[in-house]
C-alpha cells in the first residue's frame, strides 16, 4: 500500500523531485483491502491520509490498481480513484513542501481525483504517461515557479486535467522515477440551460494573500491582481525544471497589469485530454 500511495501523491503533486528521498506515511481509519491482481482493485476507506515530505493528500475512499509495465519487473500504478472526505472534498496540500523543482506549492480541494496510466507511445518506449482529472475543482491557490521566481497564483475552474510523465527504472524501488507535470488544462463550466457558462480564470497576484482570501471573484472585484487569463479551456505547460513554459487559451483573453509577461502565448487552446 505504501508504494501505491507514494505514486499517487507524486503524480497528484504536479512535481518533479530529483534526488530527494522524503519520508512517506500512509494511514486509514476504516477498512482496507489489498489485491495483487490488476483485475481487482485495492481499497481503503474511512479517512485515508497520505504524507510525502510535507505534501498531504487526504480523502474518504481510495481505490487503485497496480499492473505490469514493460521494462520493469515491478507492477506500476495503473488506476487510482480518490473520493472526497467528510466535507465532500479531496485535500491536496503542498503549501509547506521544501522539495526542489516542485511545480506547484498550494492547495486543491476537488470533489474527486482520478488518475490513469496511459498507453505507451511506441516512439518513446521508456516513457510512462499519466493523466489525472480533478472534478468540481473550484478555487485553487498556490505559488508557481516562473521566469522571475515563485509567484502566487489563484485560479478557478470547474475541472482540471493534468498530464505528467515518468521514466521506466527497472531497478528502482517504484519501477519508474518520480513523475513530473508537463501540462495543466483548466476547464470552465458550460451553460446548462438555466445557468450561464462560466470561464476558467487564472490570476497572478502582486501581493501574497492568505488562503482564506484566495477567491478569484473577490480578487477580481478588488482589482488586486497583476495578471488575469480567462477561457473555457486554458492550458499551462511546464518545462523539465518545473517552471511555466507556455500558455494557451481558447479565447485569448489575457490582461497584464504588473508588466511581467512571464510565459509565451502559444495560440489557441485545444487540449486533447479530458473532453
Amino acid at each position: 500500500m505504501r508504494r501505491a500511495a507514494m505514486v499517487i501523491l507524486l503524480a497528484a503533486s504536479l512535481a518533479c523531485v530529483e534526488n530527494a528521498q522524503p519520508v512517506m506515511s500512509f494511514s486509514s481509519s476504516g477498512a482496507m483491502k489489498l489485491s495483487m491482481s490488476p483485475d481487482q482493485p485495492s481499497e481503503a476507506a474511512g479517512g485515508v491520509r497520505m504524507r510525502y515530505e510535507q505534501v498531504r493528500l487526504e480523502c474518504e475512499r481510495l481505490t487503485y490498481r497496480m499492473a505490469a509495465l514493460a521494462g520493469t519487473p515491478k507492477p506500476v500504478l495503473s488506476t487510482a480513484d480518490l473520493i472526497g472526505g467528510p466535507d465532500g472534498r479531496v485535500l491536496f496540500d503542498s503549501t509547506n513542501s521544501q522539495m526542489p523543482q516542485i511545480a506547484f506549492r498550494g492547495l486543491l480541494r476537488p470533489r474527486t481525483l482520478a488518475i490513469r496510466r496511459l498507453d505507451a507511445d511506441p516512439a518513446k518506449p521508456t516513457e510512462v504517461r499519466f493523466r489525472g482529472e480533478a472534478s468540481d475543482l473550484g478555487d485553487v491557490v498556490g505559488v508557481v515557479n516562473t521566469a522571475k521566481g515563485l509567484r502566487q497564483h489563484v485560479a478557478w475552474a470547474d475541472r482540471a486535467v493534468l498530464e505528467f510523465v515518468g521514466t521506466v527504472q527497472a531497478g528502482g524501488p517504484l519501477g519508474i522515477d518520480t513523475p513530473r507535470m508537463t501540462a495543466l488544462h483548466l476547464y470552465g463550466r458550460p451553460a446548462d440551460g438555466t445557468t450561464p457558462a462560466k470561464p476558467a480564470v487564472v490570476l497572478r497576484l502582486v501581493t501574497m494573500v492568505p488562503v482564506e482570501q484566495a477567491v478569484v471573484d473577490t480578487l477580481i472585484a478588488a482589482n488586486t491582481y497583476g495578471m488575469r487569463a480567462s477561457g473555457m479551456t486554458m492550458s499551462l505547460y511546464f518545462g523539465a525544471d518545473g517552471a511555466l513554459s507556455g500558455y494557451q487559451s481558447d479565447t485569448g483573453d489575457y490582461e497584464m497589469r504588473d508588466g511581467d509577461d512571464l510565459i509565451p502565448h502559444l495560440g489557441g487552446s485545444k487540449p486533447t485530454l479530458g473532453k
